[in-house]
């Protein structure tokens, strides 16, 4: 399998199986954001009375000379609340609390599917094919975390399944990923994984998908979004139309 494709299935595990935590401080952020645009959305509706619009705010009243400018001012007060609230979820996935976890947990996903990758490409190799030799997946351990600079997952396999098969017990001692250990009827292979910088990159890259991309996070955090870019898709639509 090619290691971008590992990569890529390595992200969709872990975004499946981690939720970020937003601080308190977006929540008012959230409801800046969509207080502006319910109010651009209103400000739609407004036609003019007589072909004038006006206003009346006690101590402020009369004819709007140029409609448009009030428009722009809502515009950028739009603009402004949806960047900050972009601004505030893209930071939400590196700060101290989310980040580390969310490495961790796609390393692991992306050890495992190289170690199960490797695997069968030995199996290929050194096995005769209809022989189950028994491993399936790679898992981390219970509280297992990186350890000596490398991402390890392990699996077991029974004695009698993996001992006749001379030729691949062989290979996987001497490969520098595998590492096997012997107990009562069964061993303990161990595949240690070493990130590289494309391994990083790719997931600095693709971590917007462990909010924008997630069913859980719709209605909080991407819902506000799209109503906000809507909401400045149309004003500036109006604008546009006043001049």
């Amino acid at each position: 399998m090619h290691k971008e494709e590992l990569c890529k299935d390595a992200l969709l595990s872990a975004k499946h199986d981690y939720d970020c935590h937003f601080d308190d401080s977006a929540l008012p952020l959230r409801r800046n954001l969509l207080f502006v645009s319910i109010l651009a959305f209103a400000s739609l509706n407004v036609s003019p009375k007589n072909g004038d619009y006006s206003i009346n705010l006690g101590v402020i009243s009369g004819v709007v000379e140029k409609p448009e400018y009030i428009f722009i001012g809502l515009l950028c007060v739009c603009l402004y609340h949806l960047y900050m609230f972009w601004v505030k979820c893209r930071h939400t996935i590196i700060n101290s609390i989310n980040y580390p976890k969310i490495k961790s947990i796609y390393m692991f996903r992306l050890s495992s599917l190289h170690a199960f990758n490797d695997w069968h490409l030995l199996l290929k190799e050194h096995v005769p094919k209809g022989i189950n030799v028994g491993a399936g997946s790679f898992n981390q351990g219970t509280n297992q975390t990186s350890s000596d600079g490398f991402w390890k997952v392990k699996t077991t396999v029974h004695t009698t399944r993996l001992q006749p098969q001379v030729n691949f017990k062989k290979a996987l001692e001497s490969n520098p990923n595998f590492k096997l250990k012997e107990s009562e009827g069964s061993f303990e292979i161990e595949y240690l994984f070493k990130e590289s910088f494309e391994d990083y990159k790719y997931l600095n890259i693709h971590r917007d998908h462990f909010w924008l991309t997630k069913r859980s996070q719709f209605i909080e955090n991407v819902l506000p979004i799209l109503l906000g870019f809507t909401s400045i898709l149309l004003v500036l639509n109006k604008v546009s139309n006043m001049w």
